[in-house]
């Protein structure tokens, strides 16, 4: 691994390491088969944002994530549909 200071960590480019984070992320949500983190708020303010003239730039699915080591067993992973926010609450049972 190299700590140096020239902004590298753990041998890995950023972008290869903005990678990884991505894959591990995208994980838990295709395999617990979520749709998205966001609610209709998100899409109503997305919507009121354009007509006052800032730009849109397509729905964002996923805005919030979890993220686990191997050493955390994931019981069960869900996103339930209620409205507090423009962010879905994510819910995380596991063991260590």
């Amino acid at each position: 691994m190299n700590h140096s200071k020239s902004g590298r960590k753990f041998g890995r480019e950023k972008k290869v390491r903005d990678g990884l984070m991505k894959s591990l992320a995208l994980a838990l949500i295709l395999e617990n088969k979520i749709k998205t983190t966001r609610n209709f708020h998100a899409w109503r303010q997305a919507k009121e944002m354009v007509a006052d003239g800032y730009r849109f730039y397509g729905e964002q699915k996923f805005a919030d994530y979890v993220f686990v080591s191997k050493d955390v067993k994931v019981k069960n992973f869900e996103v339930p549909n209620i409205e507090i926010s423009d962010h879905l609450p994510l819910i995380l049972d596991f063991e260590i």
